[in-house]
């Protein structure tokens, strides 16, 4: 519910009117952003979910979350990556 609430109040900063709305699961945040001047708008649906997996079992995981580290990718090269930085699949 803190994110839900944290996701709103970043909206409303920039101008959006913003509600957190209860579901079956975790709560959403539903916006809009109204034209002043009454025109019509296109409509964009982001959708995303903001969460980092739990961190039970510790043993299981490799890094801590948040914290970057440099990992060699066969690919890219040395990158760099940290667990719950980007766990977003809207983007």
């Amino acid at each position: 519910m803190q994110a839900a609430e944290w996701s709103a109040n970043a909206l409303r900063e920039i101008g959006f009117t913003a509600t957190v709305e209860p579901t079956a699961g975790k709560p959403m945040v539903l916006a809009h952003w109204r034209d002043p001047d009454g025109g019509a708008r296109p409509r964009v649906l982001f959708y995303g979910h903001y969460d980092v997996q739990p961190p039970d079992p510790l043993e299981a995981w490799t890094a801590s979350p948040f914290e970057p580290q440099l990992v060699e990718n066969p690919q890219h090269g040395e990158v760099i990556v940290a667990r719950g930085a980007s766990d977003d699949k809207g983007r």
